[in-house]
């Protein structure tokens, strides 16, 4: 029997500097993932300059290697222009392809630039083959698969379609959806969704039950399933770590070129790699959903060896607990007790009696008695296992300003639908339990969006008195997540409600609207991300419009997008996490973090959320959207207990536009960063 052979997937490696660009590239990389100093999801890294870029592609390219630049981030408004002029070099560059998530961004380049190849980020939360062939669609040639699938869902995805496929297999995890995170946004303005998470499930909560690192999971490593990933046939294999320094892209890059090219090896290339001072390590799902463990709240929550907590402090040397081996020149990171990002810092000199080791750092830095001390880099010599590279001589001229770009913005231009109308705003109220139905007979609103799980949705569309009073009114609104396993039973559900005559959905992830057989009027949550007004055309030609304003969104910007197609969230408790992986603590459980703020943890759908306790209020400035042209609003009950007092407070509150007692606005006035 002739055995076919799948061809080897592509080995993409990570780099935030130059140095960590050519240790992908000696060790063995078919690709490296870069970002420029501007739009891209870690900010924090090195990053490159358009300049670099211009050199290191054709180097790569000499050594038939693919250099993909990440733009993948939400792009405000006002920032359109400059991406245009990025886009403009980048095509003249000819790198090799954009990881991108910004749906405008994908507008503006099947409208300027067509010989981008953009490859959808795993920011755009895509996770089944529905959202693959939206993709497909929108002119993505690969899909960044979200990091919680199991390994046979996987698979199916990739039987149902031809569109490349992209998974993660070693290196840091988010604990929420990528792309569905508001925690950093939330507690302080900076997105995640726009490169600037301050790692708010890396922090340590206090609840009734003690206190730990309840969402802060280990490291994936899918070193074991490069075998497998071979046989599927999927495209490329990618090592996440901007992050990361040279040395640790060079070590993980060649135990994984080896168990490519030499499955036989991949024992000895487990043990290497269990040395590369990151966390402990998890395969997450890929065996299956109740396979393994993948977060432990008493383990300390950095990554790299930790040493101990600091027991003194004194000028810029610092004590901890225990005998260790440390040297100068290593690299520590000092950790906040409060959980905030922490800071590195080279050792000048390191002596311990036994029981304590003291530290000289290099330069002094801010810390405090019971931070964690981590060691993150081992010194070596300079170059040591790395060869040593100058730069490139020849560079790929370009020009830096787009000649059309104003007239390429001026197709989605400001167009201000401001001033006084006839037509009265719209309410819509999302409700997460059918008992709120019974507890209002919601007069005055223009519709109801249900958000029930799978059984009640299936018992809405069974009970004909429920029908026949609501069928006027009711929009149904898909979940954030549905597993590929779960699309034949969700096309019955979307069968049942077309047969009970609804036609009105909300979508909140890619490409949800094909679970219907026929034409549905789809709604757009605040998860389907509209920053811009491309963005806005995109999703109209898509078919979903209305659109929903992101609940993370500030007045600026929406102001320069509104349109009386935006739907704006005006109160509703903001989910921070939605995520597959359990919290390691009950659900509902009660939680608080250093500053005081307040939390609570919901099962939902089969996810888990993390919800503010604090709620979203904008109800104080309706009158501001309006005059700004937006006139449709949102009431979302959600995670709200159903209570018709509470139902009547917000209505009456909504009307005379007074702010809720103990909310937040969160971006609106302050900004998203």
């Amino acid at each position: 029997m002739l055995t076919i052979l799948k061809k080897k997937p592509e080995l993409l490696a990570p780099a935030g500097g130059i140095e960590s660009f050519h240790a992908a590239i000696d060790r063995g990389a078919d690709a490296v993932y870069l970002g420029l100093i501007d739009f891209n999801a870690r900010l924090r890294a090195k990053n490159f300059t358009v300049k670099t870029l211009s050199y290191l592609v054709p180097y790569a390219h000499a050594k038939q290697r693919k250099v993909y630049v990440t733009l993948n981030i939400l792009v405000k408004q006002a920032e359109l222009e400059k991406l245009v002029h990025v886009l403009y070099q980048l095509d003249q560059i000819g790198v090799d392809g954009l990881i991108v998530q910004d749906l405008g961004l994908i507008e503006l380049c099947s409208k300027a630039f067509p010989r981008l190849r953009l490859h959808a980020s795993t920011q755009m939360s895509i996770h089944n083959s529905l959202g693959v062939a939206a993709a497909r669609k929108l002119g993505l040639s690969r899909v960044v698969l979200a990091r919680e699938l199991t390994l046979d869902e996987i698979a199916l995805i990739g039987r149902r379609g031809d569109t490349e496929l992209e998974v993660f297999v070693h290196g840091a995890l988010c604990y929420s959806f990528s792309g569905m995170c508001l925690a950093s946004s939330f507690l302080g303005g900076s997105s995640g969704n726009r490169g600037l998470c301050t790692q708010v499930c890396r922090r340590p909560f206090s609840t009734n039950i003690g206190k730990g690192s309840f969402f802060s999971p280990f490291d994936l490593c899918a070193l074991t399933y490069v075998p497998r990933y071979c046989e599927m046939g999927i495209s490329s294999l990618k090592i996440e770590g901007r992050m990361k320094n040279a040395e640790y892209v060079a070590a993980v890059v060649a135990a994984y070129r080896e168990a490519i090219d030499n499955p036989a090896s991949i024992e000895r290339q487990l043990a290497a790699i269990d040395r590369d001072l990151g966390r402990s390590k998890t395969t997450l799902f890929l065996g299956g959903l109740q396979t393994g463990k993948s977060i432990d709240p008493a383990a300390v929550s950095g990554t790299g060896l930790f040493l101990g907590h600091i027991e003194s402090v004194n000028e810029a040397e610092i004590t901890v607990r225990g005998n260790h081996r440390i040297s100068k020149g290593d690299v520590v990171r000092i950790q906040p007790v409060s959980g905030f990002e922490g800071r590195s810092a080279a050792i000048a000199a390191a002596r311990g009696d036994g029981a304590y080791c003291k530290i000289l750092l290099k330069d002094r830095i801010a810390c405090g008695l019971g931070d964690a001390v981590y060691l993150t880099r081992h010194w070596t010599p300079r170059g040591a296992g790395l060869r040593n590279h100058d730069m490139p001589v020849r560079s790929v001229p370009y020009k830096e300003q787009y000649p059309r770009a104003r007239d390429l913005l001026g197709q989605y231009g400001i167009v201000r639908e401001t001033g006084k109308t006839d037509a009265p705003s719209r309410l819509l109220v999302k409700i997460d339990d059918p008992a709120w139905l019974d507890l209002h007979d919601w007069q005055g609103i223009d519709a109801i969006v249900l958000s029930l799980e799978k059984e009640h949705l299936r018992a809405f569309t069974a009970d004909a008195p429920q029908q026949a009073a609501w069928a006027a009114k009711i929009i149904v609104a898909m979940p954030p997540f549905i597993a590929e396993t779960e699309i034949g039973e969700w096309k019955n559900i979307a069968r049942d409600l077309l047969h009970q005559g609804h036609h009105r959905i909300m979508c909140g992830n890619l490409g949800q609207w094909r679970l219907f057989d026929r034409q549905v009027k789809v709604y757009g949550d605040c998860l389907l991300w509209s920053f811009n007004r491309p963005a806005q055309q995109s999703l109209r030609k898509m078919g979903v419009s209305p659109f929903s304003y992101s609940m993370e969104d500030d007045y600026p910007n929406m102001s320069v997008c509104a349109s009386r197609q935006g739907m704006a969230y005006l109160f509703g408790r903001v989910p921070l996490f939605i995520s597959r992986i359990a919290p390691a603590l009950p659900a509902g459980e009660e939680l608080c973090d250093a500053f005081g703020n307040k939390f609570v943890t919901v099962q939902k759908h089969g996810l888990y959320y993390f919800i503010a306790q604090s709620p979203l209020c904008l109800f104080q400035k309706r009158k501001k959207m309006e005059d700004a042209g937006i006139h449709s609003f949102i009431i979302d009950l959600s995670f709200c207990k159903p209570d018709k007092r509470l139902g009547e407070e917000l209505l009456e509150h909504y009307q005379k536009e007074i702010k809720v007692a103990g909310s937040s606005m969160f971006n609106f006035k302050a900004g998203i960063k």
